[in-house]
């Protein structure tokens, strides 16, 4: 089979439609009437404003700066920042009053036109501990 170069597959998915912008011109967003068709999550996130420390590894280790959860899964969380961080930035969070502490790296990065903050999308790579006080 033979595929030319401006071919590409066709998703017939029944009741979903996409649109290409979001209103503002922008074309990198997809919405979609089903929003959780392209959901490839392992586990559940779980909405839970908490308090963390980031730093990189490269920063003093008294360094760190405070951040606040969104949302938590198993493997990454959702935090909101004052400060911007780049893509493929690695990352040491902790939290003060548990043993809780991960190595991440930043996988996505957004402004959140209301708040003026930062939603960072954060990918676990290694954990200790837990989140919360049993």
């Amino acid at each position: 089979m033979s595929v030319t170069a401006n071919t590409y597959p066709i998703f017939n998915v029944p009741n979903t439609s996409f649109n290409a912008t979001n209103g503002s011109g922008d074309t990198d967003s997809l919405i979609s009437t089903q929003p959780n068709i392209f959901n490839t999550r392992v586990t559940k996130r779980v909405t839970l404003a908490i308090t963390l420390f980031i730093r990189r590894p490269i920063n003093s280790k008294s360094y760190s700066y405070q951040v606040s959860t969104i949302n938590i899964s198993r493997y990454g969380a959702l935090i909101s920042s004052s400060v911007p961080l780049e893509i493929g930035a690695e990352l040491e969070i902790s939290r003060a009053i548990t043993d809780f502490s991960a190595k991440a790296i930043v996988r996505h990065i957004r402004k959140d036109l209301k708040t003026s903050k930062y939603l960072i999308g954060l990918d676990f790579q290694q954990t200790r501990g837990k989140w919360l006080i049993v």
